[in-house]
């Protein structure tokens, strides 16, 4: 088995970028997941009281 430092580089920097990737896919993965966290427990949760002050009480 010959080694070759051309094949090291090349497949060396490719895996880099292709990490690169993944975390920058994982990275807004989170982070959007957190807006959606937040919309829903900041929202949903003023939408809630909202209905409740508008219901007339019998």
């Amino acid at each position: 088995v010959v080694y070759n430092k051309t094949y090291a580089s090349v497949y060396g920097s490719f895996s880099t970028i292709l990490f690169f990737f993944i975390w920058i896919y994982i990275s807004w993965i989170i982070y959007l997941f957190g807006l959606k966290l937040y919309y829903f427990l900041n929202y949903n949760h003023n939408e809630g009281n909202k209905i409740r002050k508008n219901t007339k009480k019998s």
